[in-house]
């Protein structure tokens, strides 16, 4: 959330501590070597995330125990980590538990598992366009599952995709191409505007 509205939450916080983004870059790549050491499928998505292709190897979750203790052991730190047979579910499975979990969505319990979830926890599926849904009565995954709704009515040519998600269906590979994913910065101003004549 913005730090605004932070401060307005929790008064005596403390702010404006300036970010170490060359210290954390660094644990980064001692991190990610750590993945790379289980398998070279490793798909780096930002410094703080990455998806591995383990698929070949045995049993996943035992895997994924074996990443988490070696995170702790070698560097320190606590990790989330979602095993399933897809990107979408592994990264709906690390948002659970955190900041140290493990959640495990198993292919033949996705469909329930995403049921009760907020249509909002649907990866792609922001503030916008999850109030957009809730007005048609979409209010959670499983709604989205069982609709008969023209969606793209709704979401635009997202609609097969949203649809494909809600059934816990992706068929991304890990890519493992170096290009960089996003670029992204962001400012926030002392006070709030809804001008454009601060865009930069």
């Amino acid at each position: 959330m913005p730090s605004r509205t932070a401060a307005k939450l929790c008064p005596h916080g403390i702010f404006f501590v300036r970010p170490r983004m060359e210290f954390y870059r660094a644990e980064s790549a001692l991190i990610m070597e750590i993945l790379r050491s289980i398998t070279p499928l490793v798909e780096r998505m930002s410094v703080d995330e990455a998806y591995l292709d383990v698929s070949e190897m045995g049993d996943e979750v035992a895997l994924a125990r074996e990443i988490k203790q070696r995170i702790k052991e070698e560097r320190g730190l606590t990790s989330s980590i979602g095993v399933s047979c897809n990107k979408f579910l592994a990264k709906l499975g690390s948002g659970f538990q955190k900041p140290a979990g493990l959640t495990v969505i198993r292919d033949e319990e996705k469909v329930e598992f995403l049921k009760p979830l907020p249509v909002g926890a649907s990866h792609g599926v922001g503030p916008v366009t999850a109030q957009a849904l809730q007005a048609k009565g979409i209010q959670t995954i499983g709604d989205l599952q069982n609709t008969n709704l023209d969606l793209e009515s709704v979401v635009g040519s997202f609609a097969g995709t949203l649809k494909q998600r809600a059934l816990g269906i992706d068929d991304r590979p890990v890519d493992l191409s170096d290009e960089r994913k996003s670029i992204s910065a962001e400012t926030t101003f002392l006070t709030d505007t809804d001008t454009g004549q601060h865009c930069v």
